[in-house]
């Protein structure tokens, strides 16, 4: 071997962990993969990632070196097939070679760095294997990183298979066969009927109005109609989460063999939990300080779905088509969060907003009418009822239709902004116009 290459091998090796942990690893992975391929052949179902998951058992196993717990589980379902797999790999001189290459990297990088670790020493190696010298080490280290570059890319290239045969299947699952139109139609129904029921059941129930007495099916249809956003949220959001997580799991969150252990799970987990349990707090710490309620209660209902969904996705697996489930459960979820949420800010505006800035309407009654207008806020209305909030005595008002006089919209005009930028550029092209034609 070069001296030059020899002498920067080992300058890295001396100075990173990182690297010596490396170089521990190269006959493990070239191992890995030989296994693969035999297991491939042999076993039944083509998922990569169940695979890749036993054949790392299997490697362990034919190193004799401990099984992390986490694949314990997979272990002893298919203790059967291991040892038929073991008995035949065992029988192969050139993996046999590989073995005893892993172990004289390993026994030399614990016998000059960790000669401490007797727990090491006495359970993972064998001490009968001898000790190499560092030009040896060096060229054995040299051959491992040579055959260990096409590992790199043959496991990506299988698992860039698999995920695209994952993502045609959802594909295939998810098309809109009249079957899922059906169920899709029919949850729109349900949650478009209870959403009016469910709005007026809270907000006019907070202050103390019973529905029964008041409105008919027509008029909770007619709220639906109003609130129609909110079913729409329900199917929009979810969908979005939904094709999130499996554009970064495309076998994952829905498969219980999964490598949890991945790094690219693990970092997309990281930076969930930041966002979930560091950014949203801090966010809502924030606008509770400043008294910014309408965005704390939408802060809020994001961060109990995002709580919600990672339980979800934790346990779901176990259900018989999780996928589905998972995304029919999240429109219910988002559902409930959105009603919530917009109830309460409604709730909120007219219980502590001044008269002035929440009152919309300006209502004139007929003379017999007993009650003081201009201390009421109209909270609803329906086909035979008004719905009136008396901010002075903190009672409700209902009235009849036939007692309404008339009623004049005084609120904030919508887009009142845009209407003024549209009139000046109107009017300045027309006024560029005349101008230049002059």
């Amino acid at each position: 071997m070069n001296k030059k290459i020899q002498r920067r091998l080992y300058r890295q090796f001396n100075k990173s962990q990182k690297v010596r942990n490396l170089y521990r690893s190269l006959f493990f992975d070239i191992i890995h993969k030989s296994i693969y391929n035999i297991l491939e052949k042999k076993y039944d179902d083509n998922d990569y990632y169940k695979i890749f998951k036993l054949s790392k058992i299997i490697t362990y196993e034919f190193l004799k070196i401990g099984i992390p717990k986490i694949l314990h589980k997979n272990y002893n379902d298919k203790n059967t097939l291991i040892n038929e797999v073991l008995e035949l790999i065992r029988a192969n001189k050139q993996l046999d070679s590989y073995r005893l290459k892993y172990k004289r990297i390993n026994r030399y990088i614990l016998e000059k760095f960790e000669a401490d670790s007797e727990f090491q020493m006495k359970i993972l190696f064998d001490k009968r294997i001898r000790i190499i010298s560092e030009t040896e080490f060096f060229d054995v280290v040299l051959e491992g990183m040579d055959l260990r570059k096409s590992n790199k890319s043959f496991f990506i290239n299988k698992k860039k298979e698999s995920d695209t045969n994952y993502t045609i299947s959802k594909i295939k699952e998810f098309n809109f066969s009249q079957k899922n139109i059906l169920t899709l139609a029919t949850i729109f129904s349900i949650l478009f009927f209870c959403l009016g029921f469910l709005y007026n059941w809270v907000y006019l129930g907070y202050f103390g109005i019973e529905l029964q007495n008041f409105f008919t099916l027509n008029d909770y249809v007619s709220t639906s109609i109003g609130k129609i956003f909110i079913t729409f949220t329900s199917f929009i959001f979810p969908l979005f989460y939904f094709f999130v997580i499996n554009y970064f799991f495309p076998g994952e969150p829905f498969n219980s063999d999964y490598i949890s252990r991945s790094p690219k799970r693990i970092r997309f987990w990281q930076k969930y939990n930041v966002i979930q349990f560091i950014v949203f707090p801090v966010l809502i710490i924030i606008t509770l300080y400043f008294k910014q309620f309408e965005i704390f209660i939408n802060l809020l209902w994001i961060f109990s779905f995002l709580i919600i969904m990672k339980i979800l996705i934790k346990y779901i697996y176990k259900f018989e088509k999780p996928d589905k489930l998972f995304f029919i459960s999240s429109i219910f979820i988002v559902f409930i969060c959105i009603l919530f949420a917009n109830t309460s800010k409604d709730i909120y505006n007219v219980i502590k907003s001044d008269l002035t800035e929440i009152k919309k309407y300006e209502i004139t009654l007929h003379d017999n009418t007993l009650i003081d207008e201009n201390e009421c806020i109209l909270l609803s209305s329906n086909s035979q009822y008004y719905f009136f909030y008396d901010k002075n005595k903190n009672i409700p008002v209902i009235l009849p239709s036939s007692e309404i006089k008339s009623i004049k919209y005084i609120g904030k005009k919508r887009y009142k902004n845009i209407s003024k930028l549209m009139h000046y550029f109107i009017n300045t092209t027309a006024t560029d116009n005349i101008l230049g034609k002059k």
